[in-house]
């Protein structure tokens, strides 16, 4: 296996553990009568697998990143799991109790959710090679935008162009230089989960009346599966009026 797909591979595991994390973790026990972490808990199970089977691409300090990430992240589901036994002992439970074992649950998935992105946040900082460098592009001819992501597989040419033509048209010049920016640091990235996501952007920018939740929420997700975007927030919310 290349070192460029390894990298791939654990680039997309770190961003479906993060999308995980923050959306799913809770919902797998819910309403279950009998949890079974490996089981339940399948995608996080799988994930760190893939993470674990490519690592050796990795220098010593992302690995030490990665390793405590993983680490942690076993640790606090470990603690959701021990609130869950001990509930699971407690007969005719009282609703103040419950309430108890239900925010001491969410406390410590926050807990997990956070001190994972805070260390996959780490990792993407110590490997240069996954964040690409932003580029002020300043005023900018097409061809000068969209040069290096012509034959990308993971951005759609097309897309973007349509997205940028669109918003220029409409007078919205931050926000058309926006998506060419993004554009480029999703195409430089290698990552399809991120392609996918930015495609969603695309789409909508470019409609005449933008769905703003369904832009909010796409950009969430993006930052969520590629962390180098996520300095450009404040500007993507500015220009798309999503604040």
């Amino acid at each position: 296996m290349s070192n460029n797909l390894a990298k791939h591979n654990i680039d997309a595991a770190i961003g479906e553990l993060r999308l995980y994390l923050a959306r799913d973790v809770l919902s797998a026990f819910d309403g279950k009568e009998v949890f079974e972490p490996n089981r339940d808990w399948a995608p996080i199970v799988a994930n760190c697998a893939k993470i674990r089977a490519n690592d050796h691409v990795l220098t010593p300090e992302q690995k030490r990143n990665i390793d405590r990430a993983i680490d942690d992240l076993q640790f606090g589901l470990n603690s959701i799991v021990e609130i869950l036994r001990t509930a699971s002992l407690e007969k005719n439970r009282s609703a103040e109790r419950e309430a108890q074992l239900i925010k001491a649950i969410n406390e410590v998935a926050e807990h997990v959710n956070d001190g994972f992105e805070k260390a996959s946040r780490e990792y993407y900082e110590n490997d240069a090679t996954i964040i690409p460098t932003l580029v002020n592009y300043g005023s900018v001819h097409m061809g000068d935008v969209f040069s290096n992501i012509s034959n990308s597989s993971i951005v759609s040419h097309s897309h973007i162009e349509h997205a940028f033509n669109a918003l220029r048209e409409s007078g919205n010049e931050d926000a058309a230089n926006l998506i060419a920016q993004i554009g480029q640091l999703v195409a430089n990235s290698n990552n399809h989960a991120a392609g996918a996501v930015f495609s969603q952007i695309a789409e909508q920018a470019a409609k005449p009346v933008p769905n703003k939740s369904i832009l909010k929420s796409c950009w969430d997700g993006l930052t969520a599966i590629l962390p180098s975007v996520a300095s450009l927030t404040a500007s993507v919310l500015k220009a798309f009026d999503l604040g």
